[in-house]
């Protein structure tokens, strides 16, 4: 099996965020994707922020000029051309850091909305929760000013005379009358977090996620969940995890109330790093894991997913190739066979996809990472797909990690994601991408 690194951005995002542990369960989830294979390794903020163009030691930013130490864009949902709303995090520069940050907050992340009204990308105002810090991961608008949002809080602050993590519980977020409010969700195990949403209706949601159950061999180990919000009121919905394994659910798509995909991970508990991709379906009323080819049961993970309708879904992540390398992974299915895209296993260099978006049924829009080598500075990968095609986009003067996609048109497309220490936003516009100016939290 090839050996799995930690890649320093994600730990850095979601370690750094949250009192840089690199057991936080998002950490995982982004740690996995680029599993099962090698990935750049660096050892702190400084060094990914010098491979990936920034300088490593803040930014100025806003008319405060409030310094940000990090900040990314993890999810992304366009009604229209001119109407997305993008979801993440950023920490700002602890006050007290110089003198040890006696008060535990240094490493307390916020969470961060923007909008894009077709003109501009504008920092919206939204509630933090818990005093150790809050993450976004993924955002679902089924109307415009109808927006949810998923992630997950921390409550305590980090005790700087300690290792241990604070417990993690997972965060809802709703947008609705011009504001966003936090919501109440169902009590759940601690070290849970909220992966990802999916809102067919204005009445009708589903999210996924993982709880950390205990530390295995090699790395945590998961256990996938999922709830479900019918008439305002969030519930977990009943599901069978498979037993001794480790098990995560990073993505979902819902083309109906009852009929949504949800992809991730699975793998054995003994050797939880050692990832497999998982595919589970709702049909009706149950939940329940499907068959995968053979070219997508070996190490892996699936990382995103779209569905134009309940028959037609789009799955992305990476695998690894015969020469151990990881290349991307592209699934789709029409009807009840899922197949594998065997073009974009071709991809030479190191490459992983954490991000779908389709338009048609037989057209898609794919985003991830690539690395002509280990030590090679990391660059966007776009590329189009349809279920045996894979034809790579350009993206002009763009490094970093795609995070999100969504394409409310065939010819305007938008990603969202971070350059290893700031947000990065990208449009399609006429057949080119370029990477568009940040805003300021």
């Amino acid at each position: 099996m090839p050996r799995r690194l930690t890649n320093a951005p994600e730990l850095l995002r979601h370690g750094t965020l949250m009192s840089l542990q690199s057991g936080s369960p998002v950490a995982r989830r982004h740690h996995a994707r680029f599993a099962p294979t090698r990935w750049l390794v660096l050892g702190c903020l400084a060094a990914v922020a010098a491979a990936c163009g920034g300088s490593g030691s803040g930014h100025a930013r806003g008319p405060a000029e409030e310094r940000i130490v990090f900040s990314s864009l993890e999810g992304l949902s366009c009604v229209a051309e001119s109407d997305c709303v993008a979801v993440g995090s950023f920490v700002p520069l602890d006050a007290d850091a110089a003198t040890g940050d006696p008060d535990g907050d240094a490493s307390a992340s916020h969470t961060l909305v923007e909008s894009y009204d077709g003109r501009h990308w504008t920092t919206r105002s939204s509630p933090d929760e818990g005093k150790g810090g809050a993450v976004l991961s993924a955002v679902s608008c089924p109307s415009a000013g109808d927006c949810v949002a998923v992630g997950y809080f921390q409550p305590k602050r980090q005790d700087p005379s300690s290792s241990a993590t604070p417990a993690r519980f997972p965060l809802v977020e709703n947008f609705e009358g011009g504001k966003w409010r936090t919501v109440s969700s169902p009590a759940v195990a601690p070290n849970s977090a909220l992966l990802g949403v999916s809102c067919p209706t204005e009445s009708s949601c589903w999210a996924v996620g993982d709880t950390t159950t205990s530390q295995g061999a090699t790395s945590p180990v998961e256990s996938f969940f999922i709830e479900t919000n019918a008439g305002g009121v969030w519930r977990v919905a009943p599901v069978a995890t498979p037993k001794a394994m480790s098990t995560n659910l990073g993505s979902i798509a819902c083309s109906a109330v009852a009929s949504c995909v949800a992809v991730g991970s699975v793998a054995p508990a003994n050797d939880s790093s050692a990832t497999h991709p998982l595919v589970e379906e709702l049909n009706g009323s149950s939940w329940g894991a499907v068959a995968l080819p053979t070219a997508a049961s070996g190490f892996g993970i699936l990382s995103a997913v779209q569905c134009t309708s309940t028959l037609h879904c789009f799955a992305v992540g990476n695998t690894a190739n015969t020469r151990a390398v990881s290349v991307p992974l592209v699934l789709s299915v029409a009807g009840a066979i899922w197949q594998v895209n065997e073009a974009a296993l071709g991809e030479t260099g190191e490459s992983s996809l954490t991000a779908v978006a389709c338009v048609a049924r037989a057209s898609c829009t794919v985003g991830g990472t690539s690395a002509a080598s280990l030590s090679a500075r990391p660059t966007v990968l776009i590329a189009t797909v349809n279920a045996t095609i894979w034809r790579v986009q350009a993206v002009a003067d763009a490094s970093g990690f795609v995070r999100a996609i969504s394409c409310p048109q065939a010819t305007g497309c938008r990603i969202v994601g971070s350059d290893g220490s700031d947000t990065l936003l990208a449009d399609l516009t006429d057949g080119v991408w370029t990477v568009q100016p940040r805003p300021a939290p």
